[in-house]
């Protein structure tokens, strides 16, 4: 084969620039296509993981039932504004936390010296893996994604999963005072920190200065620690108003960072994901637990 033949041999095997780019783009394109694909098993391997997480909080909160004949206080003390701990105080022994509980002081609020120490940390059970979290300069007390079901209603009547608090040692709400059915009972649901907030002008406010702004596993003080379905279910990226003429509907109305809906643990144990085309009236009935609705499940 003589030097010419080599020549065109070579330049046939080599790319144009034309070429080249035409596979950069190919390859973008394929990349494209494939990314959104790649997020959505991320995604459901999340909320799989995200209803695990519930499923030990229900079956901690059915092994407190056993040990106490009476579902888990919404508080420890007693009141609707108690600074002493939430539920998620009371269910840690039966989630392997143990060591946590027994260093808890139950006489003191949750900012407590020893208690701050214990609070301030996250609980793997209580956080979804979903959920967008906040700097630690907007939040003093570990984060949490579940939030107990308590009424129709910010700051209303407990006819959900839970009784209005009673000192420590006297409360208790069996499932037999259900009448709705343990099936047909949200006892919790899931919570994020998507909402932003501004104040009455529409200026961003500071974390820092709204009360309780960022949810928290430890707090007991309903206005940070009560669900409700007043506000907008699932709502995201929205303003809340940082003024207290105004209501706080939306504050601790069940969401998530899952698309399409929202985790929940029914008063039986079971976890279901409800979505976010749910009738509001039927979101409403699975909220009570004595309201006498015949409610089917979505």
């Amino acid at each position: 084969m003589n030097q010419i033949n080599l020549v065109r041999l070579a330049r046939r095997g080599a790319f144009t620039l034309v070429e080249l780019l035409v596979v950069i783009a190919i390859i973008g394109i394929l990349i494209g296509m494939l990314l959104p694909a790649v997020q959505q098993v991320r995604e459901a391997a999340r909320r799989v993981s995200c209803a695990n997480n519930e499923r030990q909080i229900a079956l901690a909160t059915l092994n407190y039932e056993s040990a106490f004949q009476s579902f888990p206080p919404p508080n420890i003390g007693g009141g609707l504004r108690s600074t002493l701990g939430s539920t998620f105080v009371v269910l840690l022994p039966w989630l392997e936390q143990g060591a946590r509980f027994s260093g808890y002081d139950l006489l003191q609020s949750i900012d407590a010296p020893g208690n701050f120490e214990l609070t301030s940390g996250v609980v793997p059970a209580y956080l979804c893996p979903s959920m967008q979290r906040v700097s630690s300069a907007n939040q003093r007390f570990g984060e949490g994604s579940y939030i107990i079901s308590y009424g129709v209603e910010y700051d209303g009547a407990a006819v959900g999963a839970f009784e209005e608090p009673t000192a420590w040692g006297e409360y208790r709400l069996r499932s037999g005072e259900f009448r709705d059915g343990t099936s047909n009972t949200f006892l919790y649901g899931e919570i994020d920190n998507s909402l932003n907030w501004v104040d009455g002008s529409g200026r961003p406010v500071s974390r820092a200065f709204v009360p309780f702004p960022v949810y928290a596993w430890a707090q007991g003080y309903s206005f940070n620690a009560h669900g409700h379905t007043e506000g907008t279910f699932n709502k995201s990226g929205d303003t809340l108003i940082a003024d207290p003429n105004i209501s706080f509907g939306e504050h601790r109305t069940f969401r998530s960072d899952h698309p399409g809906g929202v985790n929940f643990v029914f008063a039986d144990g079971s976890v279901h994901f409800i979505s976010d085309s749910i009738d509001p009236q039927t979101l409403d009935d699975l909220v009570t637990r004595a309201g006498g609705e015949v409610v089917t499940l979505p």
